[in-house]
């Protein structure tokens, strides 16, 4: 994705190989590969460290996804105050690797960042298509971002933005806030403990 530019130039005088190799480099591309594997899991522990051992902001998970290039970091908070999100948003891009980050979304702490699912699910029905994002402007770019263009990518202009997938703490939890319809939320404890105990005899 960077931009053409000098590189080094490699005259090829024989090419040798081996039948049934053992391949020890990983072949780049499309997610999910062994590098983008990899920097989710070390990126994530490490921006773990950043923004909950501080013990700045009540969040309860953090994710950095693979299947995004690492593009993506959903993080998961108690709302004790208003904009809440916007605050940890500010942390979070002010970090090494937050920095490099173009897309943050964040969600409640009743939402399990490992479920894209009820991630999504958030993303589409609790971030305002307007009031719910936070963009940033002339924040660091990088030649690997395919989706900014050439002058953007040559002299290091990148974007940000945030999800705010958290309700508002002025919406009265007993009015304004729609109540989650799932199994367990909505539905009796008994009648929940009915379905499952009976869940093999219906045929699942």
């Amino acid at each position: 994705a960077s931009p053409r530019e000098p590189r080094p130039v490699f005259h090829i005088t024989a090419v040798t190989y081996r039948n049934d190799p053992i391949l020890t480099m990983s072949c780049m591309g499309v997610p999910v590969d062994d590098c983008q594997l990899q920097m989710a899991v070390t990126l994530t522990a490490v921006m773990w460290d950043e923004l909950v051992e501080q013990k700045q902001f009540p969040i309860t998970d953090i994710r950095v996804v693979a299947e995004c290039c690492v593009f993506l970091t959903i993080i998961s908070t108690k709302t004790p105050y208003t904009s809440i999100a916007h605050h940890i948003a500010t942390a979070f891009w002010g970090t090494k690797y937050g920095a490099h980050c173009p897309y943050l979304i964040v969600v409640n702490d009743d939402i399990d960042v490992m479920d894209m699912d009820q991630v999504m699910h958030a993303v589409t029905t609790k971030c305002h298509p307007v009031r719910g994002l936070q963009v940033m402007d002339n924040t660091p770019g990088q030649a690997l971002f395919p989706f900014l263009s050439l002058e953007e990518r040559l002299h290091g202009k990148g974007k940000h933005v945030l999800f705010d997938c958290t309700w508002p703490l002025d919406w009265d939890p007993a009015i304004a806030v729609p109540p989650r319809a799932s199994f367990d939320a909505i539905y009796p404890k008994d009648l929940r403990e009915k379905v499952l105990n009976n869940w093999s005899n219906y045929g699942y």
